[in-house]
C-alpha cells in the first residue's frame, strides 16, 4: 500500500493494524534519524521503543495503540519518549488517529516534541494556516472530513450523514484540492493539525 503522507513538519508515519509501518514522513525521518527505508515494513515497537513519561513500555507487539487501530476508535493524544538510532530519547505529544483505507483500518501517529527544537528535528506547528485551509470547506465537506478522521469508510459516512455513497466520494474528491492534497490520509493529518478533530 502506497501512502501519501504530505509536507507535514511534524513526525508523521502510518501504520497498520498488525502495527506494521506503511509510511514515514521527512520529518519522522529528521525526529527519529531513520530514514523511510530503513522504518517502512518494520514492526513500529522495534523502531519506537517508546515509553510514558514515568517509564512505563508503551511500545509492543500487542500495544495499545494496534488495538486502538483494529477497533477503529476516535482520535487521541498522550506522552511518549521515542527511541532515536543514536541510543537518545525525545519527549513527544502523540496525536494518534484511525483511518479507514480500503478494507483495512490505518493508524496515523503525528509526534510533537516537547521541548523546543533542537539540531533541525523539528519544526512547530502551523495550526493558523492549516485552519484557514479548513475554512475554505463547506460545513458539509468538514463534517465529512471529521467522519474520515474518526476512522469510518464511504458507505459509514453516507450512513451517518444520510446522503448517498456517490454524494460522499464527490465531497472527498472536492475537499482534496481545496486542502492542496492527494489523498485521504493527507486530508485527514492536515485536519488533526487544525484541530479539527477533537481529542480523547
Amino acid at each position: 500500500m502506497n501512502l501519501q503522507l504530505g509536507d507535514s513538519p511534524e513526525a508523521t508515519i502510518a501504520v497498520n493494524n498488525d502495527g506494521i509501518i506503511l509510511a514515514w514522513n521527512h520529518a519522522a525521518e529528521r525526529l527519529f534519524d531513520r530514514s523511510a527505508a530503513q522504518a517502512i515494513g518494520a514492526p513500529c515497537h522495534e523502531i519506537m521503543h517508546g515509553f510514558s513519561p514515568a517509564g512505563e513500555p508503551i511500545c509492543a507487539p500487542d500495544c495499545a495503540i494496534v488495538a486502538i487501530c483494529k477497533r477503529g476508535d476516535a482520535p487521541r493524544t498522550f506522552e511518549m519518549d521515542v527511541h532515536r538510532r543514536d541510543g537518545t530519547h525525545v519527549r513527544t505529544d502523540v496525536t494518534s488517529v484511525t483511518l479507514r483505507e480500503g478494507d483495512e483500518m490505518i493508524a496515523i501517529h503525528i509526534f510533537v516534541p516537547k521541548l523546543a527544537a533542537t539540531n533541525g528535528v523539528a519544526k512547530p506547528r502551523n495550526a493558523a494556516q492549516h485552519a484557514e485551509l479548513i475554512r475554505k470547506l463547506t460545513p458539509r465537506e468538514r463534517e465529512v472530513l471529521t467522519l474520515l478522521g474518526e476512522g469510518l469508510g464511504t458507505e459509514e459516512i453516507a450512513v451517518r450523514t444520510h446522503i448517498s455513497r456517490a454524494t460522499v466520494r464527490n465531497h472527498i474528491y472536492s475537499l482534496l484540492p481545496k486542502l492542496g492534497v492527494h489523498s485521504r490520509v493527507e486530508a485527514v493529518v492536515l485536519a488533526l493539525n487544525a484541530g479539527l478533530m477533537q481529542m480523547h
